[in-house]
This record gives structure tokens, C-alpha cells and sequence, in this order.
């Protein structure tokens, strides 16, 4: 049981032909919040139509995908976005193989700092939707309660938002 469910989560989506090929457009659906760091985010998308380089036409594509971009980029849950840029392997590294932690959620493809476009807006889940508001109600009650850092660290222990611990706490 455990191999067949191993196997199904690591089976290629249809990104795996058109991943390092070069640039090329994509339209796909926000299914996570932003995850901000520093000065860059990064969310789930999952994809519904692939533009090929050299080609005019959309097919249509099933797979997940993890964007990074900057921090600045208005980008939410449930937003149906249009994507240009150059789908990649996710790396793996020294310590960590991070391809097979991404494989593990589904996702064998990033895109680094695409060019992006919203199409639509609130196109999620209304229950996940709903739950991702009331987190950021409230973080900025918190916000507003404490002062930092104590309020990043409430906001990382009670709600999971970690982006705004000051790094020598997360040190120590």
C-alpha cells in the first residue's frame, strides 16, 4: 500500500515535457497563501493550460507548480494568474533533497520571478478562502496588541506566519 501511494505522489504531471525548455506561458489557479521571506514570497499554483515556446495555441495541463517572486506582487488565494517565465527542477541540495520534499506535495516544477498577470480573483475554495481571511484578521490584531517582536513571534506560534521573526530570534 505504502508503494503504490509512494509511486502515485511521485508521478510526473504534464510540466515535466516543457520544464527547462526555455520561456513560455502558463495559466493556473492560486491554491496556497503567500509565503513571505525577506524580501521574496512564494506560492502553490495549479496549472490548467500550457503555452509551449514557439507555439500560439493553450493545451491544456494538469500539475502543481511553485512560484517564487518578490514580496511586492499582489497575489492571493484563489487568484486564476497568467504566467511567463522558464519552468525548472526543483534543486536538490547538500542536506536536504528538496526535489523529493516538493515531489512529496506533488510539485516537480518551479518558476523563478515570472513575468505575472491577474485574470481573476477569488476563484479558491470559499472555505479555505474564508480561513485564510480570518488569519490575516487576525495576525493584524496581533499586530495591533503587541509590540514586535513579540507579535511576530505570537503570529508564528499561534497562526503559523513566521516572515516576520526577527532572524536572531529564530537563531537562538
Amino acid at each position: 500500500r505504502y508503494q503504490a501511494h509512494h509511486h502515485a505522489v511521485l508521478a510526473r504531471d504534464d510540466l515535466s515535457p516543457v520544464r527547462d525548455a526555455g520561456r513560455l506561458a502558463l495559466k493556473g489557479t492560486v491554491i496556497s497563501q503567500a509565503d513571505v521571506e525577506d524580501a521574496s514570497a512564494r506560492w502553490r499554483v495549479e496549472v490548467t493550460q500550457v503555452r509551449p515556446p514557439g507555439s500560439d495555441a493553450w493545451q491544456p495541463a494538469e500539475g502543481k507548480l511553485l512560484v517564487y517572486h518578490r514580496w511586492l506582487v499582489d497575489v492571493r488565494y484563489g487568484d486564476v494568474l497568467q504566467l511567463e517565465g522558464k519552468l525548472e527542477t526543483p534543486p536538490r541540495f547538500d542536506r536536504f533533497d528538496y526535489q523529493g520534499y516538493l515531489a512529496r506535495q506533488g510539485i516537480h516544477t518551479v518558476m523563478r520571478y515570472p513575468r505575472v498577470a491577474v485574470l481573476e480573483r477569488g476563484q479558491g475554495n470559499p472555505f479555505w478562502s474564508g480561513l485564510y481571511r480570518a488569519r490575516e484578521q487576525l495576525n493584524d490584531a496581533i499586530e495591533r496588541a503587541l509590540p514586535e517582536p513579540q507579535a511576530a513571534i505570537a503570529s508564528g506560534i499561534l497562526l503559523g506566519m513566521r516572515s516576520g521573526i526577527p532572524e536572531e530570534i529564530i537563531q537562538e
